[in-house]
């Protein structure tokens, strides 16, 4: 049977208690460095979230400026009275991937007003 002789266990080990103390704090020190962690996980997360945003911001913007581009250059080219000539620049736009299908035809609709 195997006999343990407590007292000499806590001569060999130190003091037990001061151990476990000292256990505790590398404890305490293990979740506060895992909560400095996730607050900056979490910061760096809000960061890359606000970036996407600004972003994507700045493409509509810049969509909304190239269509604004695209309808003005179709009501205003060519210059005149020739809805023949202007119906013809548009369909030239529209083949070369400048205008989509629905903006040729509101350009067309618009023009044939």
């Amino acid at each position: 049977m195997l006999a343990i002789n407590i007292p000499d266990l806590w001569e060999r080990h130190g003091d037990i208690p001061s151990m476990a103390i000292e256990g505790a704090w590398v404890m305490v020190g293990f979740a506060i460095l895992w909560f400095i962690g996730a607050l900056a996980i979490d910061l760096f997360k809000e960061i890359a979230d606000r970036i996407e945003k600004e972003n994507l911001r700045k493409k509509h913007e810049e969509e909304a400026k190239e269509y604004k581009r695209k309808t003005e250059v179709t009501t205003s080219e060519p210059n005149g009275s020739d809805i023949g000539a202007r119906l013809k620049k548009l369909r030239q736009m529209y083949k070369d991937g400048i205008l989509s299908k629905v903006e040729f035809e509101k350009a067309k609709n618009k023009l044939l007003k």
